[in-house]
């Protein structure tokens, strides 16, 4: 049932358009600081503030972190409401509970992590095209904040954050569902 209401609030995200208009020449025009903001806002979207369900896969996000974090970038707070509309914000009260957790402490199967990956890789470059958003995601997975929020800015998406997250959360969830089918997650 949590599977189908996450799917239901990802696919919700993926629907409802959240871009900012940039035409092309502007998409190439951005200076440093608008890339180390970015950066620090990936950071925050894709390490510091996702809560982990007891199977390790991604859940939501923190809010107390997310408007703690984001409170330094008000160009970005608008994520907090639009990630409140969707259902996909966990309360701080709630993260004592044992069912979820900042942080998976346990050794991920090497198997399942090459499996899900390539799953993760070949459904975002099928939902953004294969040298896009792809690169993007390995920048962001490796923990290269500032180069996933160059090549970010180079597509001008800086408007599509919410859109991104939600594909690359659905993609998550249902890649490491598929791995789970193939091999044991935790050694």
């Amino acid at each position: 049932m949590r599977k189908l209401f996450l799917s239901f609030i990802v696919f919700a995200l993926l629907i409802t358009n959240f871009s900012i208009p940039v035409n092309a020449s502007e998409a190439n025009v951005y200076d440093e600081k608008e890339v180390e903001e970015l950066a620090n806002v990936l950071e925050i979207l894709f390490d510091k503030s996702i809560v982990y369900g007891i199977d390790g896969g991604p859940v939501g996000y923190s809010r107390g972190i997310l408007e703690k974090e984001l409170s330094k970038f008000p160009e970005y707070i608008y994520l907090i409401d639009e990630l409140e509309k969707e259902g996909v914000l966990i309360d701080d009260n709630r993260l004592n509970q044992s069912s979820i957790q900042i942080r998976s402490l346990r050794r991920e199967n090497p198997k399942w992590v090459n499996y899900s990956e390539r799953c993760i890789r070949k459904g975002l470059s099928n939902a953004f095209g294969p040298a896009a958003i792809t690169g993007v995601w390995e920048a962001i997975k490796d923990g290269n904040f500032k180069k996933g929020a160059k090549k970010l800015l180079k597509l001008g998406v800086k408007g599509s954050i919410p859109g991104i997250m939600a594909t690359a959360m659905w993609e998550v969830n249902k890649c490491n569902s598929k791995a789970n089918k193939k091999y044991k997650r935790w050694l």
